[in-house]
């Protein structure tokens, strides 16, 4: 009864293996609803952009202090 479920007075009780495939869909749902992934990988790609043109700065300071 606990697992698969019961009908008492006439309302279905939920078993334990419903409950847990209706809240493992939710989380799921909820997951792809709020993907951050995109937004790490935008945050990510400005950072390497950044660092890039640091790094390029950089370069060219100490090529004119060497030359």
């Amino acid at each position: 009864m606990m697992q698969s479920g019961f009908e008492a007075n006439g309302e279905r009780i939920q078993g334990l293996r419903e409950m847990l495939d209706k809240l493992r869909k939710e989380r799921q749902e909820r997951l792809d609803q709020h993907d951050l992934g995109g937004v790490y990988d935008e945050i990510a790609d400005e950072l390497r952009d950044r660092a890039d043109d640091i790094e390029g700065y950089l370069r060219r300071l100490l090529s004119r202090e060497a030359g």
